[in-house]
């Protein structure tokens, strides 16, 4: 019935709450489409999915991440004290979720 009303993929797939190539699937399947038209808009959405998956950031940087979790009161605090002695390595490490060489390559970064 929706079909009938709008063949915007994009509008019925927020109308459903589906993917647009869900949509499409599901008016093949009622033979709303003929099956050029749906491996026409299949490909285009796989050609569009392998373009923004190829220009996609590889993700985040982990210790710029660190630095904002941390905040840099207590890096600049826990960095002295580690230093000073007046705190175990350990205790460094829980307070600021570090540990070994990841703790050391984070306090030997420039900020």
């Amino acid at each position: 019935r929706k079909w009938d009303e709008t063949q915007h993929f994009d509008k019925l797939a927020r109308y459903f709450k589906v993917s647009q190539l869900v949509i499409n699937r599901r008016a093949y399947d009622l033979h709303k489409l003929d099956r050029e038209a749906y491996f026409a808009f299949y490909n285009e959405q796989m050609h569009i999915h392998a373009i923004k998956k190829q220009s996609a950031a590889s993700g985040g940087d982990f210790y710029p991440t660190a630095r904002k979790r941390i905040g840099r009161l207590l890096e600049r605090n826990v960095d002295q004290a580690v230093k000073s002695g007046q705190l175990l390595y350990r205790d460094a490490y829980q307070l600021t979720s570090l540990k070994g060489k990841t703790f050391t390559e984070y306090f030997n970064r420039p900020a």
